[in-house]
């Protein structure tokens, strides 16, 4: 898990899963946030932030969300 304070403006992580690499990196700017994650086959991830919620299945993703 990747967690963000106020102060953090970007992160990047993965996580080796039984079933392959997990990562996500994320950028928080003035219009909003900008994650692009790779979720493993058969997994899925979600992205929480105060103003969304997000599912991703399987695959590489790249998602915006406006403040």
């Amino acid at each position: 898990m990747c967690r963000s304070t106020s102060t953090v403006t970007r992160a990047r992580c993965w996580h080796r899963t039984p079933r392959g690499i997990a990562s996500v990196e994320w950028e928080r700017g003035p219009g909003g946030w900008r994650f692009e994650a790779s979720v493993p086959d058969g997994s899925e991830a979600r992205i929480v932030v105060p103003s969304a919620q997000r599912t991703l299945g399987s695959g590489h993703h790249v998602v915006t969300i406006p403040v």
